[in-house]
Order: C-alpha cells, then structure tokens, then sequence
C-alpha cells in the first residue's frame, strides 16, 4: 500500500467525499455544504493537510464545527425573530404634538 500523504487532493476528494458525505448527512442535512467548504480548506492548504495521520478526520472535523456554527446561528436568529415580533409597534406619532424646535430655540434668552 503506497504511503497516504503521496495521494494528489483529486485522489483524497474521491475517495473520501461520498464516505464523510454519507456519515455527516445521517446527522444534519446541512452536511454537503459543510463538506464543501472543508474540502475547499483542505484544497488550500493540500501541502500541510496531506501530511497529517488522517486527512479525512480533519475534514470531517472541520465540517462539524461548520455544521454546529450554523446550527447555532440558526437558533441565535430564531430567537432574535421571536423577540422581534413580541415588541410592539410605536405609537403613531401626532405631527400636531410636535414641538417645532427651532421656534423653541428662538424663545431662550441669549445667554
């Protein structure tokens, strides 16, 4: 069996998507894309990744922080939409009652 870190990026990405896609999608159905943004950070930096003991755990690792941050960013939202929709509109404004603040400013004296 040839040495893991002699694999090209093209060979590791075919080998190692349909797997970590497979496992991930079980959990979250946001799993693709949270893959392919790690593949893409694997592909940027191939030269460190490849030689690690297991390039496919630091995808999948990787690919789950994206998956629990999204997860967490959607619940963040949900519950800034909730809070949002239990404030109350504000009063309408009655132009009559208005103070004209240059005419106020007007009537203090000059000191």
């Amino acid at each position: 069996m040839s040495d893991q870190r002699d694999r090209s990026f093209d060979d590791f990405y075919r080998t190692e998507y349909p797997r970590l896609l497979r496992v991930l999608s079980a959990a979250d159905l946001s799993a693709a894309d949270a893959l392919q943004e790690s593949f893409a950070k694997a592909a940027a930096d191939w030269s460190r990744i490849a030689h690690l003991d297991d390039p496919a755990a630091w995808v999948r690792h990787v690919a789950v922080r994206r998956m629990l941050n999204e997860r967490r960013s959607v619940r963040r939202r949900g519950t800034v939409v909730e809070t949002l929709a239990a404030v109350s509109a504000p009063e309408p404004v009655d132009r009559d009652q208005l103070l004209d603040l240059a005419a106020a400013i007007e009537t203090l004296p000059a000191q």
